[in-house]
C-alpha cells in the first residue's frame, strides 16, 4: 500500500552543514535558522533525541532529509543507508552484503579488509567508504575521447564479468562512469612511447586524492581488456594507500604502501588473466618476475616503494620490508 499523506518539509530552502566525515549534523533555513540537530553513533547509527543532555531538537525526528551518515542517503523503510555498490546497516556497524572486489592479493597486507562485511576498515571515525566512481578527462565536445571512454568502458565491463578475482577487482578499482572518486581517465598517443596505459599519482598528496590514467588511443578490444586489467591493478594498489589517509595525524599507512615490484607483479599476472600477449599466464609467477627482473624500466625500482615517504606523502609506519627479486 501507498500513503497519500503530502510530507511537509521544514524549510523552503534547508541547507546542511557537515563534519569532517561528510555527515549531516545541522539543518537550517535561509534565514539561518537552527531546524534539526544530528548525531551519530561511531558506525552511523542516529543518536535520538533526549538523549545524553541532547534536547528534543535532536534526531530524525525534526526534518525529512536522509542525507545522513557520511552524507549517504537512508532509507526510511529500512534504515539501511545506501552506498553505491551495496546498502549499510549503521546498526550493524556492517555492509549487508559482501565486498564485491572480493579477497585479493592487496589486501592480505591489511588485515583490518579481510572482512567482506566490514565498513572503513572498521575505524570509523577517521575513515570513510570511497563512492568507487571516475570521471573522464574528455571535453564533452571532444568525439575522439569519448568515444574512445565508450570503448573503455565497455571493455571494463567485460572484465566485470572476468572468472579471475584480480581481474574484477582491477576493472572495478575505476569505479562506474562520470562521478568523481578521485580517479581520472584520460587517452593520449602512447603507442609512440611503447606505452598502452600509465598512472600518474604525482598530483595527490597530503590527503587529496588524484589518480591519472592515461591510455593509448589505439588499444582496442581484448587488448584493452588486457590493459584495463593491467593498470586497474595500480588504480587499486595506489587508492588502497591513498585511502588511508589519517586526517588527525596527517599521514598516510605506510605498511599499505606496496613496491614498484609487488604491483608489477600483480598488474601482470591480472593482465594475463586476460590474454596472454606477454607470453605468460596468470600463474607463471616465475617468469613474471624474471620478466621485471630483465626489464631495464623496472630492474632499478623492484624494491623501491611506490610512494616515497616525504613531505608530500607522510608516513606513520615504514614500508613492509619486501621480499627481494632474485
Amino acid at each position: 500500500e501507498y500513503s497519500t499523506t503530502t510530507s511537509s518539509f521544514p524549510c523552503a530552502t534547508c541547507y546542511l552543514s557537515a563534519d569532517h566525515l561528510r555527515s549531516t549534523r545541522l539543518v537550517t533555513d535561509a534565514s539561518v535558522n537552527v531546524i534539526a540537530r544530528h548525531d551519530f553513533l561511531p558506525f552511523g547509527e542516529e543518536i535520538l533525541a533526549n538523549m545524553a543532555g541532547r534536547n528534543s531538537q535532536w534526531g530524525p525526528d525534526n526534518d525529512t532529509v536522509n542525507q545522513k551518515f557520511t552524507a549517504k542517503e537512508r532509507d526510511q523503510e529500512t534504515g539501511l543507508d545506501y552506498f553505491g555498490a551495496r546498502y549499510y546497516g549503521s546498526a550493524l556497524g556492517r555492509f549487508t552484503s559482501p565486498d564485491p572486489i572480493g579477497i585479493i592479493k592487496q589486501k592480505l597486507f591489511d588485515p583490518q579488509q579481510w572482512n567482506a562485511y566490514s565498513y572503513a576498515r572498521n575505524n570509523p571515525l577517521r575513515f570513510m567508504d570511497p563512492t568507487g566512481q571516475y570521471v573522464t578527462n574528455c571535453a564533452s565536445d571532444d568525439k575522439k575521447c569519448n568515444k574512445a571512454v565508450d570503448q573503455f568502458e565497455k571493455q571494463r565491463q567485460k572484465d566485470l564479468q572476468s572468472k579471475d578475482a584480480n581481474v574484477r577487482a582491477a576493472a572495478a578499482a575505476f569505479g562506474d562512469r562520470d562521478k568523481d572518486n578521485g580517479v581520472h581517465v584520460g587517452f593520449a598517443d602512447l603507442a609512440s612511447q611503447g606505452l598502452k596505459g600509465e598512472v600518474d599519482i604525482s598530483k595527490s598528496g597530503n590527503g587529496k586524492t588524484d589518480v591519472e590514467v592515461t591510455l593509448d588511443y589505439g588499444v582496442k578490444g581484448k587488448s584493452l581488456q588486457e590493459t584495463i586489467a593491467h593498470e586497474g591493478t595500480h588504480v587499486l594498489t595506489d587508492m588502497n594507500f591513498l585511502d588511508s589517509y589519517d586526517k588527525a595525524t596527517s599521514m598516510y599507512n605506510g605498511l599499505l604502501n606496496v613496491t614498484h615490484g609487488e604491483t608489477e607483479a600483480w598488474a601482470y599476472q591480472a593482465g594475463a588473466a586476460v590474454t596472454r600477449e606477454h607470453g605468460f599466464g596468470p600463474n607463471d609467477t616465475e617468469q613474471i618476475q624474471e620478466f621485471l627482473r630483465t626489464n631495464p624500466t623496472y630492474a632499478p625500482i623492484l624494491n623501491v616503494p611506490s610512494f616515497p615517504n616525504n613531505p608530500q606523502f607522510p608516513q606513520t609506519n615504514d614500508p613492509l620490508s619486501p621480499v627481494p627479486f632474485q
